[in-house]
């Protein structure tokens, strides 16, 4: 299965569990609601306002374990991605070219964008991100591990990871994209993928397929970005993005 392919099954996958979990908090509440208006105690009342309660933890955390797959997809997309540019430089002799970009990346921005964290602390996530980009951990680990630091809730973490390793890997992409296009007999392109997400950003949709030369910035909206997570973009095209771009020869 092509990323393409993987992407469009992946949103109808995810759709489909959201519209579960949608259908089963409507069915319960409206329970819950039908009978905490027939209580005629006081006693009643609170054990129902405490189901409905519980119930809304409960979808959280179904939510929750949403937000891992998306987390899990993204993370195929952007390796598949690194992968077909490795294959081209490794078809044409060139091999060893790692992610020392993606890991320079990560410190820098843990170090200038996490606040309130000690250095301890940023030194451990950044250790969790490089751990996960090399493949020694799996998105829902590091999830986990990077909220353990934090000792927060999971939301500010899933926006860590999910922001930071996708800038990192698309970073790294770029760079040996650029690497093809100078030093080999191809002059290839990229194309801007938008994310599996169920609601990405309408100026990324609208993205989805745009080809550009290697050496050339995408139109997004009204900004120019070299590739997804581009670190002159605003952050409000890059926080939670889960685009990617992929390589072309034509």
């Amino acid at each position: 299965m092509d990323i393409k392919e993987f992407i469009e099954q992946y949103k109808k996958e995810l759709l489909s569990l959201e519209n579960t979990v949608l259908a089963m908090y409507t069915a319960v509440s409206d329970k819950i609601l039908a009978d905490l208006s027939k209580a005629n105690t006081e006693y009643k009342k609170w054990i129902l306002t405490e189901q409905i309660k519980d119930l809304a933890v409960n979808i959280a955390i179904l939510k929750g374990d949403i937000q891992k797959k998306a987390g899990a997809s993204t993370d195929y997309v952007v390796r598949s991605s690194n992968e077909m540019i490795d294959a081209m430089l490794r078809e044409r002799g060139i091999f060893g070219i790692d992610n020392v970009v993606a890991s320079t990346s990560i410190k820098e921005f843990v170090n200038s964008k996490i606040k309130e964290v000690s250095d301890d602390n940023k030194n451990r996530i950044t250790a969790q991100l490089n751990f996960y980009i090399v493949g020694g951990n799996t998105f829902a680990d590091t999830l986990d591990s990077v909220s353990n630091i934090l000792d927060t809730n999971r939301n500010r973490a899933l926006t860590i990871v999910r922001t930071e390793a996708s800038r990192a890997f698309n970073t790294a992409n770029q760079d040996k994209l650029t690497l093809v296009g100078k030093r080999l007999d191809v002059k290839p392109k990229k194309e801007w993928l938008s994310s599996g997400k169920l609601y990405p950003r309408q100026t990324h949709l609208a993205a989805h397929g745009q080809r550009v030369d290697f050496d050339k910035q995408f139109t997004i909206g009204a900004f120019k970005m070299m590739y997804p997570h581009d670190p002159s973009a605003p952050a409000s095209e890059v926080i939670n993005c889960g685009c990617t771009s992929i390589p072309i020869i034509e």
